[in-house]
């Protein structure tokens, strides 16, 4: 499965934009499917964006009996960071200066609920929004089971609870302005 993984990310051009190892994400080219309003700009479709990815190698293993505060610590401490070395990859590479808006897609949280991860996301700039999977459910189970194979090759803890029938997955989306703003003080996330 990891020698899957990794074709299958060559095979979309989804690249790494740092080498060190507390980085979980990774990052993958694309254009906007469709026009997008966000609270600092309007996204066009066709518009050049960056669309995030986990980085299953890197996330902290989980405990064997599941997940507790250090882990859970750890891994926000590193999705921060990450935002912030991003940041200053975009600032810095050129080949990066077009990019509009970054995006990732997670099945970690639900939109319902007060206590949901949507509201630490939206804490931290990202606009969530629920995005149904565009093949319908067929689409959705095979993606499910994607997900889940993955989640078993690298990090088998975290099975617990997450039942592969419900996961319900959300877009996230952030403007390059807007992450400039919040993490791009020399790569360092002001949280």
């Amino acid at each position: 499965m990891r020698r899957f993984d990794v074709w299958v990310s060559h095979q979309r051009g989804i690249f790494d934009f740092s080498g060190d190892e507390r980085c979980i994400l990774r990052g993958e080219l694309r254009r906007a499917g469709r026009a997008l309003h966000l609270p600092d700009i309007d996204l066009h479709a066709n518009d050049t964006i960056l669309k995030f990815h986990l980085w299953n190698s890197h996330l902290p293993i989980m405990p064997a009996e599941g997940a507790d505060l250090g882990w859970a610590a750890e891994t926000w401490h590193r999705f921060l960071f990450s935002l912030g070395v991003l940041a200053r990859q975009l600032r810095d590479d050129p080949a990066l200066q077009n990019i509009k808006a970054i995006s990732g897609v997670s099945s970690l949280f639900s939109l319902k609920g007060a206590a949901s991860g949507a509201r630490l996301m939206k804490r931290v700039g990202f606009s969530v929004y629920p995005r149904p999977n565009p093949l319908g459910a067929p689409g959705a189970f095979l993606e499910n089971v994607y997900s889940w194979l993955l989640v078993w090759a690298y990090n088998p803890a975290s099975l617990k609870g997450h039942a592969l029938p419900g996961l319900e997955r959300t877009v996230l989306w952030m403007s390059v302005a807007e992450l400039y703003r919040r993490f791009g003080k020399d790569g360092q996330n002001t949280y």
